[in-house]
């Protein structure tokens, strides 16, 4: 498995442009609702939305320019 690079925006400063990505939305063990955007074509995961975060995770992969965005923290890697 290959570490996958996230960046977090604030929901007002984030949309999608082009077309609006397949979403899948569950219900976490404590009861909350979370969201996973995906590309409906490939499969690739897009971003995470939980009903308790001020802001959107999305994969730097999939962004325009990813390099923009370089890796600050490496976290949960245990």
């Amino acid at each position: 498995m290959r570490p996958v690079g996230w960046l977090s925006f604030s929901y007002g400063d984030f949309e999608f442009i082009k077309r609006q990505p397949s979403r899948y939305r569950y219900c976490r063990k404590d009861a909350a609702w979370a969201e996973r955007s995906f590309c409906g074509q490939c499969g690739t995961q897009l971003a995470y939305d939980s009903e308790d975060a001020d802001s959107i995770d999305v994969t730097t992969v999939t962004l325009e320019e990813p390099d923009t965005y370089p890796p600050e923290s490496h976290e949960w890697v245990s």
